[in-house]
């Protein structure tokens, strides 16, 4: 059995809340000094790279919701 990191649920989460990609990275630098370009989060939305521990903390915050909801976590 191998654990993988499934489908990035953050476009989803983002969406809900009505905001852009460049506002949802003006809230990571204002509240937590996080430096993510609106184009880091295009990238974490479209699986092309994974959130740091710290980038999915901030985004459980900013959402209020589990860390753990924001990928789906696929048992192979």
């Amino acid at each position: 059995m191998a654990l993988g990191r499934g489908e990035c649920r953050l476009q989803k989460f983002r969406l809900k809340a009505g905001l852009t990609q460049v506002q949802l990275s003006d809230q990571l630098l204002k509240r937590f000094g996080l430096n993510v370009s609106d184009t880091l989060i295009g990238h974490l939305e479209n699986n092309r790279r994974a959130m740091s521990i710290e980038i999915l903390r901030a985004m459980s915050l900013i959402f209020k919701v589990p860390m753990d909801n924001f990928y789906t976590w696929p048992i192979e």
